[in-house]
């Protein structure tokens, strides 16, 4: 295909919008325009140049990735973000595991930030995230967001980070790609892949009943015993 007759894409409508649809560009081009020899020709030299300049630098991989992070917290910003490379650097945390016995969802004080997750009937959730946004976060959460902590029998916990403050909004994923859509946060709530559910968590993790700390909990059960 020859380069002059590329169309980059089109335009197209939606309900009271537009949105640009781009051209697939994976087949080969040529050429009659000299001026784009002379700028490929520019081009290889600069990165022939940049090459050797690498040669000098003990890891390259590092000092790369290292240009690709500032480059990510940089785009943040464009989203309201406000972080740093320091930050950006910190470890990210693992999912934990499921524990050996299933625990009640439950909170620390009434007054503890946290949601809960129900991937029951979802093996896609084998872990969970939380991506919280919005409302009074002074110090948003980073993509991939808040590890969920697994209470065993499809249950999830995730307790907002103090320096967030309460959120606006969240996103539940699992990590590798598969997002729910964006839930209105709704404190010591019980949510799963499609909705937020009625059940609001109140039962305080130190009044657990004894025969009810190391047993496999269900839904319909917790609604029960501990949930309004």
């Amino acid at each position: 295909m020859k380069i002059e007759e590329f169309n980059s894409g089109v335009w197209e409508h939606g309900f009271k919008y537009k949105y640009f649809v781009p051209a697939f560009i994976n087949h080969p081009f040529s050429w009659e325009d000299d001026v784009i020899s002379a700028l490929l020709e520019k081009a290889s030299l600069k990165l022939g140049e940049l090459n050797s300049f690498s040669r000098f630098v003990p890891d390259i991989d590092i000092f790369i990735s290292m240009h690709v992070l500032k480059e990510a917290v940089v785009s943040s910003r464009i989203e309201g973000t406000r972080t740093n490379i320091e930050e950006a650097l910190e470890e990210e945390e693992e999912p934990s595991e499921e524990p050996e016995e299933a625990v009640a969802p439950c909170i620390d004080s009434n007054d503890q930030l946290c949601v809960f997750f129900n991937s029951e009937g979802n093996s896609i959730f084998s872990n969970v995230y939380a991506y919280f946004h919005g409302g009074e976060a002074t110090t948003p959460v980073l993509w991939p967001g808040v590890p969920a902590t697994s209470l065993g029998n499809n249950m999830w916990k995730v307790v907002v980070p103090e320096s967030v403050g309460t959120p606006e909004k969240l996103v539940w994923h699992n990590g590798s790609g598969t997002l729910t859509s964006e839930f209105t946060y709704q404190n010591h709530a019980i949510y799963n892949d499609t909705s937020v559910t009625s059940t609001i968590v109140t039962l305080l993790c130190g009044n657990v009943p004894t025969d009810m700390q190391n047993t496999k909990v269900a839904t319909t059960v917790a609604k029960k015993y501990w949930c309004n």
